[in-house]
């Protein structure tokens, strides 16, 4: 595991040499966010967040350079471990990984530095999870900088709403996009990938006002004993057990990637999740529209 550590390290400040020499006079801020910037990564499953924010008007000049550095790093480390571009909500872009190898997922997000009065147009709840775990690598601190309120109002509600029907639309796609037979570590991956995002995303529908501003879906969100209690007390039984389910899961990830029947098995959960976490969410969309 420690070279494994090495290895991501190497690859991450790779990442972020190549990017500040080739492309840092555009760039006005680059930060590691998440679990990867707080040292609480998963060695099974690790993954790193990167937020770069371009000077204005510059981002649509460094989606191509961006992403020629990152092939790079695939190509670079296909010896010691799998790379791929993180995109969630939406589905993973082509990747067959190497059986018997680690894989890293990495999200190269870019902002522009134009549309900062409006919070770069992130949902708050995301925002502030960035904010809190923030690592500035390069440039000004310009997350820091700016002014987040989570409020459960009708903004929230169509947040939401946006991210479930986004995911239920890739869960749709997902067994017609490759053989899962052949590649069962595929389906394994996004289906787990799915699962930790509907738990986090139902955080918020269960929570009190006052529990917010104290971001206690945050501390939440961040352990996953609590994560499991959580939807037990708040939601019922079954989503407790199934968030049980995941987590056990994610824990076990190298053992289980490559049985089909355990990646079936998520896949089923995913769905069943999504069905319960959006009764929900109707629920509390009805609550929220009569109220305003």
């Amino acid at each position: 595991m420690k070279n494994l550590k090495k290895t991501i390290n190497s690859i991450v400040a790779e990442l972020i040499e190549n990017t500040v020499s080739r492309l840092g006079n555009k760039i006005e801020s680059i930060n590691i966010v998440g679990s990867y910037a707080i040292g609480k990564y998963s060695l099974q499953a690790p993954n790193v967040n990167f937020e770069i924010i371009s000077k204005p008007n510059e981002s649509p000049n460094l989606y191509l350079p961006l992403s020629e550095i990152f092939l790079n790093l695939i190509e670079k480390f296909k010896k010691d471990i799998n790379i791929f571009h993180d995109l969630k909500p939406y589905r993973q872009t082509l990747y067959l990984p190497i059986k018997n190898k680690i894989t890293l997922t990495i999200n190269t997000g870019l902002l522009d530095l134009r549309d900062i009065k409006r919070n770069f147009d992130i949902p708050a709840y995301v925002l502030r999870g960035w904010i809190d775990t923030r690592k500035v690598i390069y440039g000004k601190d310009v997350l820091g900088k700016l002014k987040v309120e989570v409020k459960k109002n009708r903004v929230l509600v169509e947040q939401k709403r946006f991210v479930l029907l986004t995911i239920k639309k890739q869960l749709e796609k997902v067994p017609y996009t490759y053989d899962w037979h052949k590649y069962p570590e595929l389906l394994f991956e996004e289906a787990l990938t799915f699962s930790k995002l509907l738990l986090f995303e139902g955080v918020l529908l269960r929570m009190h006002e006052k529990e917010i501003e104290k971001k206690l879906d945050l501390e939440v969100i961040s352990d996953k004993e609590k994560l499991a209690d959580f939807y037990t007390k708040r939601f019922n039984k079954e989503v407790g057990r199934l968030a049980r389910k995941v987590i056990n899961m994610r824990k076990n990830y190298l053992k289980l990637k490559s049985n089909i029947k355990k990646a079936l098995e998520l896949y089923k959960i995913d769905w069943r999740l999504w069905n319960l976490i959006w009764k929900k969410f109707q629920k509390w969309s009805t609550e929220t529209r009569l109220k305003s």
